[in-house]
């Protein structure tokens, strides 16, 4: 076609040349043909031009997407080579290592590998139902295993296989874009005499300190006998002393109280620390533990010219509990709020709980610094400054850490409100402990 064009060109062409000057007509001629001849050629040069435009496009994107699937097929080479060789490291690390068996198997629980320990140990398991069944305990076995498929993040147990203990580590992983488990089995008899080393030498030490708390119990006891006797004379004394004496008498008498109350806790936190502090549950009367409570606290009540008040609500009358901890409960409170508190008045609130006892001790003392509230109840825990030194310079800090100690096991809970400056609130529950039959 574009020939076609070419011919009609040249004969057009002609056609002018011969007829130039003489025929008009013959040139007119000349020209048409010229100008189709032209027109042919054009029109077939550029559907030429659009054909090989589209066969251009087309070889780009050929050109593209081969490119394309030869990165794919680079990078899917690289991955299976790492994975060859991951598994060359893994196969050659797990044969290295004498003391541990490793198992891969799948999700449908087929073996897909067992290093040598592991052929040799269990040589007749070829799926993790097989291994299950040569354990003592499979059903903590198998809860590991899903737990560990479920969650994603490994599991440890201790597994008894054939009467002989293995530390076992449960993996998921995938293996060839599958789910898979790797279980991992330690045969450690070094470990297991460490652990038997360990549990020994915890023992000794427990030993140890149990001794060295019956000689501090011990020595507390021995202390509080002559205590116990000076206390006695001197309340003799009083009845025949002048005003004087009867003075340096009481001082000597509240320094006695003082030093038995810190025995007497000494004591009780020593029963607590090596678990011999065994409750005598009775029935009691909850008014009469707290006048006998309250009269140790009239000297000082009337010494400091500080208000004792006493509000009973409604208590059980038939109330089931150790009296002697509950009296070293509210005794340890009434003390700590009558040495924090310079002036006001200090007040014991009783009442039915929900079924338990609702103990609250308020003082108008000094309070206590937001920031010590967090360790208040920690033993040996003593807040600084100038004040608390001044108002209890013989602290020990294991007050309100015994009182705890004693809420809780009689059940109960505890709990302390406090704002520098203005007072403390403390209070706690106790439930009625009734007897059995």
């Amino acid at each position: 076609m574009i020939f076609l064009g070419i011919v009609m060109i040249n004969f057009g062409i002609g056609l002018i040349r011969k007829y130039s000057g003489t025929m008009r007509t013959g040139i007119a001629i000349g020209w048409v043909i010229f100008i189709s001849g032209i027109s042919t050629a054009f029109s077939i040069i550029t559907k030429l031009v659009t054909i090989l435009h589209t066969a251009q496009t087309i070889f780009n994107i050929f050109l593209v997407v081969s490119l394309f699937v030869t990165y794919l097929l680079f990078r899917v080479e690289i991955e299976v080579r790492k994975r060859n060789m991951l598994e060359i490291l893994y196969d050659s690390i797990s044969k290295s290592i004498s003391n541990v068996a490793m198992f891969r198997f799948t999700q449908k629980g087929e073996k897909i590998y067992s290093n040598p320990l592991a052929s040799k140990l269990f040589a007749t398991v070829t799926n993790l139902y097989e291994f299950d069944k040569t354990l003592n305990e499979p059903e903590k076995f198998r809860s590991g295993v899903e737990n560990a498929l479920k969650t994603g993040k490994p599991s440890f147990l201790k597994l008894e296989i054939n009467e002989r203990e293995f530390i076992s580590y449960i993996y998921p992983c995938k293996f060839n874009g599958e789910n898979t488990v790797d279980i991992v089995i330690l045969d450690s008899p070094e470990l297991k005499e460490i652990e038997n080393e360990l549990k020994s030498a915890i023992e000794n030490l427990k030993k140890q300190i149990d001794q060295q708390l019956n000689f501090f119990a011990d020595m507390v006891h021995e202390l509080k006998s002559p205590l116990t006797i000076i206390k006695g004379y001197t309340e003799m004394l009083e009845s025949s002393a002048t005003v004087d004496q009867e003075r340096m008498l009481l001082s000597i008498h509240q320094a006695v109280d003082y030093q038995l109350s810190l025995i007497n806790n000494l004591i009780e936190m020593s029963k607590i620390q090596t678990s011999k502090s065994e409750l005598k549950i009775e029935k009691v009367d909850l008014s009469e533990i707290i006048t006998d409570v309250s009269y140790q606290f009239i000297d000082i009540s009337s010494k400091k010219g500080i208000k004792l008040e006493i509000e009973e609500n409604k208590l059980p009358k038939e109330f089931y509990t150790d009296a002697s901890k509950l009296k070293r409960i509210l005794i340890n409170l009434l003390d700590n709020a009558f040495k924090f508190t310079i002036s006001g008045k200090i007040k014991i609130s009783v009442s039915p709980h929900n079924g338990d006892v609702y103990f609250e001790v308020k003082d108008t003392g000094i309070g206590i610094k937001k920031e010590f509230l967090d360790r208040i109840f920690d033993r040996y825990s003593i807040e600084k400054g100038a004040m608390n030194r001044e108002l209890n310079p013989s602290g020990t800090g294991i007050g309100l850490y015994l009182t705890r100690e004693l809420v809780e096991l009689l059940g109960g809970k505890i709990k302390l409100f406090s704002e520098y400056g203005k007072g403390t609130t403390v209070y706690f529950t106790i439930p009625n402990i009734k007897k059995e039959g």
